[in-house]
Order: structure tokens, then sequence, then C-alpha cells
């Protein structure tokens, strides 16, 4: 009787041990999606508007010139296609009466909204929406 017990208990370990492997490699796969949402190409949109039609705004940042960025008045609109996980758009005007007002748009879908005077940041995580 103990001859047998003593044989199946290693039997018994391979067994176990074999489906442990088995679900430790089912639960590292991608079918989850995640890993296409990494590789996925967004199209972004980034609107720059003022409620001062003359006022100078400077705006750099994500899918524009980023050594110098460009000057823009009253209203401005870009668009790209990325694989960028970040978003990351600075406007900036010397005026500080003139409300500058931001929106980044994901797909169509708007992805975030922010507006201030003199120095306005738009950062989002493209990803995450």
């Amino acid at each position: 009787m103990k001859k047998n017990l003593i044989f199946k208990l290693p039997a018994l370990a391979i067994i176990l041990s074999v489906c442990s492997i088995c679900l430790l490699f089912q639960s590292c796969s991608d079918d989850d999606g995640t890993g296409s949402l990494l590789n996925k190409e967004n199209k972004i949109t980034i609107k720059v508007y003022s409620n001062t039609p003359e006022a100078v705004i400077h705006v750099s940042g994500t899918g524009i010139n980023a050594y110098s960025g460009i000057n823009i008045k009253n209203s401005w609109e870009t668009s790209l296609v990325t694989k960028d996980a970040t978003l990351a758009v600075l406007a900036t005007c010397k005026d500080e009466t003139v409300l500058i007002t931001m929106e980044a748009y994901k797909n169509d879908k708007l992805l975030k909204k922010t507006e201030g005077n003199t120095y306005v940041n738009l950062s989002a995580d493209i990803k995450k929406f």
C-alpha cells in the first residue's frame, strides 16, 4: 500500500507542475487586448482659441514644431496620427486678460479641455481614453 502511494506522489507533482505552468502562460497572453491598445494609431486633433482675436498666442508641444512652436491669433487647429501614449501642449500669451482655451480630441471625441490666462498646459494620457 505504501509502495503504491510513493509512486503516485511524483506523478501527482508532475501533473500539478504542468497545470501551474499552463495557467502561468495563459495569464501572460495578449488576448485581453492591452497589447493592441499600445500599438493602435489614434487621430489627435488640437484646437486653440482665444476671446481676443488680435492677441498673439504661442503654442508648442506634441505635433507642433518642437523647437520653436508657432504663434497664432484668434484660433488654430491641427491634426496628427500617432501611437504615442501621452499628449502635451502649451499655450502662452503675454496679455493677462486674454482667455486661452485648448481642446484635444482623440478619434473625433473630446479627450480634454482646459482654459486659462497667460500660461495654459493641456496634457492627457491618450491610451486611457
